[in-house]
């Protein structure tokens, strides 16, 4: 269900400034699995986006809709931005 507050655009606007840099990426994979990992953010399409990390999968790939769902959020690493997230 979409969060009111952010819009498609606005997702793939936030995630594309974070190109090249290190992300936390947590996901929701559904009864009680949350998946956390942390990677570079590597590429950012029309409709997904990659992260790379080091380990097991070595990227990660997530649609902005997932964003607008809160089923993923993407946080700046060093940073002190606010997270890429539905409000």
């Amino acid at each position: 269900m979409k969060k009111r507050g952010m819009t498609l655009e606005a997702a793939r606007l936030g995630i594309s400034r974070l190109v090249g840099k290190g992300v936390k990426l947590k996901l929701n994979g559904g009864r009680r699995r949350m998946r956390c990992c942390e990677g570079v953010l590597a590429e950012a399409h029309s409709n997904v986006f990659v992260v790379r990390t080091e380990g097991i999968p070595s990227e990660i790939s997530c649609s902005y809709v997932d964003v607008l769902c809160g089923d993923a959020v993407v946080c700046p690493c060093a940073d002190k931005s606010p997270p890429v997230t539905a409000k």
